[in-house]
């Protein structure tokens, strides 16, 4: 990712999730009431609501109208209207509700939020229930129920000031369901800001006319008499990735200062591409939503999956009651499927999902969903990541081995085999990365098959191990392809693919445009770059002990055997604290290591300290759910360092990085036969 998607506010967050009363106002408690009466859509109140608790200083409850032209604005800060219909929602206020509502922001200078009707509502349209608290009016509302789905939207310089994560996105997508089109309303003084246009041309249903949604107004803000109003055509609670969009705009509209939110929450890549609802896609829906009551068990799981990847409005309210399913596989499917939607209103089915579920395996993994479901809000950020765990992925790079200490046939096989063995036995999904043609390894493909007969996933490691700063940008992906060459064939018959790849001594390019260019190529062969968290000097200790055994020095393999997993540990605890102090909580790790005879002599010995320390071992793919990994590599340099590093020198230069990183011990390097690190 590159360095022009440095997201500032989100920079923010990571260097002062501890001093957040630094923000001023912006600590203080706020009060927020989401109106909950004829009108407002009951999944839509729910939505507001839990878009609201991201932010820790927000207090937020319902309103009804009754309480409203009770007085109960009094103790309220901003009010939100959420979806459903505008007109509805005025006429439960009642002419009394209106009045308290208008004075509530015009001269107590209080906040108002319209989200999709409730921007309906708050709207100056002419021949429409509304509270003219906004200076813009809705045109072609004949053809309002012009159709739904993901919308592309661009924020204007505007947007990007009030929103500065999304600085270096480009374009954007947001949930939209029949919202408003709106223009300014005639003779309008003040005029309000348009923070992010419409891009999608949606023209779906009802003979809605071609062209009127492109360049209409997405997100805007005006002043209001006193008060300030808020207003999105779109839906921001309902885009996973966006829903800190609410929670912002109710601190604008308080005229607070903004807070910044965790990297958990702020994800403006999360939603893919358009998805607008055409008729084959209503009729796929349906025939998912049809799946759900009548489908067996595989089908059920896979209309889950479908109902999420199409961003099903209602959706998750199907998924919802998958987690009382007698299938165990699809509860767990709709578990995830919920945490991957950010639908935090799940967590009361969810923990009752979990505490009733009696195979124990899917027990824990529907734990697991609940705890990273409730560590979406930021206060559950703390010491030991989501939920307060630890994990690890353990990835074993330059198979099928290096510094083996013997030349061996037999004994290259033995290693292997121990080294495999060991990783089974401390139940640790590694995945393995194959430099593919080294001309020296004729054992190379009996040694692989080990560890595909054990069931390890393997990925790319180029042909020869080349770093591409050594080579040109076409010799680098020709040896991506010499090492495609070798293994795709080689997992095909083991009924796998080709999935990873690992750039050799971590060397990912010298400029932004390098970068780009390189992960595209693997984009195009359907590859991704596994990052790596714990880098370490474990190929000097590794190459010391081959050295030892080879030269039959028994003491000298003794000493660096002893000294490793204390080095190990140290660097754990430098990488613990360095996520910490830049993330604010402790990433799911990504260790770095390699297939040689010290990890398949001492693997037990590393996998008890691991445990000690508290982790528990996932997989790769589990390790990169952590959102810290859609931060920017911000590492121009030469070395192959952390991404805990790149992260740093993204959001704030070498002065992210903490002092007193562990190093290799000079006795080893020389036992290595090694200068430095």
């Amino acid at each position: 990712m590159a360095l022009r998607r440095l997201l500032p506010a989100l920079a923010t967050f990571l260097l002062n999730l501890s001093v957040l009363s630094a923000f001023g106002q912006a600590g203080a408690p706020l009060r927020v009431a989401v109106f909950n009466g004829n009108g407002a859509s009951p999944s839509c109140v729910r939505m507001a609501v839990e878009a609201c608790r991201i932010d820790p200083t927000l207090t937020v409850r319902e309103i009804s109208a009754a309480e409203i032209v009770s007085g109960g604005l009094r103790e309220v800060d901003v009010v939100v209207f959420p979806g459903g219909g505008g007109g509805r929602q005025r006429t439960d206020l009642g002419d009394a509700g209106v009045e308290e509502v208008r004075r509530f922001v015009l001269e107590e200078g209080r906040g108002a939020v319209g989200l999709c009707a409730g921007a309906y509502l708050l709207s100056d349209t002419p021949g429409y229930a509304c509270l003219r608290l906004f200076p813009a009016r809705a045109v072609d509302r004949e053809h309002d129920e012009r159709g739904h789905g993901l919308i592309a939207f661009d924020p204007t310089p505007a947007g990007l000031d009030f929103l500065p994560e999304l600085r270096g996105w480009g374009t954007c997508h947001m949930v939209y369901y029949e919202g408003p089109l709106l223009e300014p309303s005639e003779g309008a003084i003040p005029r309000y800001e348009v923070l992010a246009s419409m891009k999608s041309d949606v023209h779906l249903e009802n003979d809605a006319p071609a062209g009127m949604t492109p360049g209409r107004p997405l997100l805007l803000t005006a002043e209001s008499g006193r008060g300030r109003v808020f207003l999105s055509v779109g839906h921001p609670e309902a885009t996973p990735g966006l829903r800190w969009i609410v929670p912002r705009a109710v601190r604008w509209a308080a005229r607070r200062r903004p807070a910044p939110y965790a990297p958990t929450v702020v994800r403006p890549g999360l939603v893919g591409g358009e998805i607008l609802f055409d008729a084959a896609r209503r009729a796929s829906e349906s025939a998912c939503q049809q799946a759900l009551m009548y489908g067996s068990a595989g089908e059920r799981a896979e209309a889950v999956r479908n109902l999420a990847a199409m961003r099903s409005w209602d959706g998750p309210l199907w998924i919802r009651g998958l987690l009382r399913d007698a299938d165990p596989e699809v509860r767990l499917s709709a578990a995830r499927t919920l945490l991957d939607l950010e639908w935090t209103a799940a967590e009361p089915d969810l923990k009752a999902a979990a505490t009733s579920e009696k195979d124990a395996e899917t027990k824990a993994a529907l734990m697991d969903c609940l705890e990273r479901l409730r560590a979406l809000a930021p206060a559950a950020i703390g010491k030991g990541g989501a939920g307060g765990r630890r994990e690890v992925a353990v990835t074993v790079d330059d198979l099928p081995l290096v510094s083996a200490g013997t030349s061996s046939p037999e004994g290259r096989l033995g290693l292997t085999r121990r080294l495999v063995d060991g990783l089974k036995a401390e139940g640790i999904p590694a995945t393995g990365f194959v430099v593919g043609a080294r001309p020296h390894e004729t054992d190379r493909e009996a040694l692989l098959k080990v560890w595909l007969e054990a069931g390890f996933e393997l990925g790319n490691h180029t042909g020869t191990h080349v770093s591409r700063h050594r080579v040109s940008a076409g010799e680098y992906e020709a040896e991506v392809l010499r090492g495609e060459e070798v293994l795709r064939p080689l997992l095909a018959r083991h009924g796998k693919a080709l999935r990873w790849f690992r750039h050799p001594m971590l060397h990912t390019g010298r400029s932004v445009e390098d970068k780009r260019a390189l992960e595209a190529f693997l984009a195009q062969r359907g590859l991704r770059s596994a990052p790596v968290t714990h880098d370490n000097s474990e190929w000097i200790f590794a190459r010391a002990y081959s050295n030892a055994l080879e030269q039959g020095d028994a003491e000298s393999a003794r000493r660096v055997r002893e000294a490793y997993v204390p080095y190990m540990e140290a660097r754990f605890d430098y990488f613990e604290r360095q996520s910490a102090a830049l993330l604010g909580y402790e990433v799911r790790q990504v260790l770095l290591v390699h297939a040689n005879a010290l990890n398949a002599d001492a693997l037990s010995d590393l996998a008890a300290m691991m445990r000690r320390r508290g982790y528990t071992f996932v997989s790769l793919d589990r390790a990169l759910e952590d959102p810290a990994y859609a931060l920017p590599d911000g590492y121009f340099g030469g070395a192959g360092i952390s991404w805990l590093h790149r992260w740093a020198f993204a959001l704030k230069g070498r002065t992210g990085i903490l002092p007193g990183e562990p190093r290799c011990p000079d006795w080893v390097l020389g036992l290595a036969g090694v200068e430095s690190e």
